[in-house]
């Protein structure tokens, strides 16, 4: 084996890693989602190829190649004449759209909250659990901001040919 494919197949085993311990994936969807986004294919790889790859089962690479379609993770096309799907990972700007959504839902639920306790008092006078609310709240719409800013400047990258 070369360098470069023992350098790919650890950056695999990384991504695959990451993508299982902090995205929540199960290990196998890691390690699929890591493959498309080390080999950078334009077209994308087919079921056969990702199957190889992994040497998983057919069921098991087709479940979870399901499960990162279902989570918007991956996407497929097929070319015209042909029945085979091409898989590749889901945009960049799709991405970071995941993010603002969740950052979003997270900024309501902040909001809720404190308005809960306000009205119904509940932390009881303590002025510390109403700044570190205020503290949190404040982080996620800074948070927000850096992922709008990065999604526009992803997107006009990703417009560029």
């Amino acid at each position: 084996m070369d360098r470069q494919q023992k350098e790919k197949e650890e950056l695999i085993e990384l991504f695959g890693s990451h993508f299982h311990r902090y995205h929540n994936l199960p290990p196998l969807a890691g390690t699929i989602l890591a493959i498309l986004i080390v080999n950078k294919r334009l077209d994308g790889m087919t079921f056969n190829e990702i199957l190889d790859i992994t040497k998983a089962s057919k069921s098991s690479v087709s479940t979870n190649l399901n499960l990162l379609l279902k989570a918007e993770r991956i996407v497929y096309h097929t070319k015209c004449g042909e029945r085979k799907k091409y898989f590749k990972p889901s945009s960049l700007v799709d991405r970071m759209s995941n993010h603002i959504k969740i950052v979003e839902a997270e900024i309501k639920l902040i909001k809720k909250l404190k308005n809960y306790d306000v009205t119904y008092n509940t932390t009881d006078g303590v002025d510390k659990y109403q700044k570190a609310s205020d503290a949190y709240l404040l982080y996620m719409e800074q948070f927000l901001n850096v992922i709008y800013t990065a999604t526009e400047q992803l997107a006009k990258i990703e417009q560029e040919k």
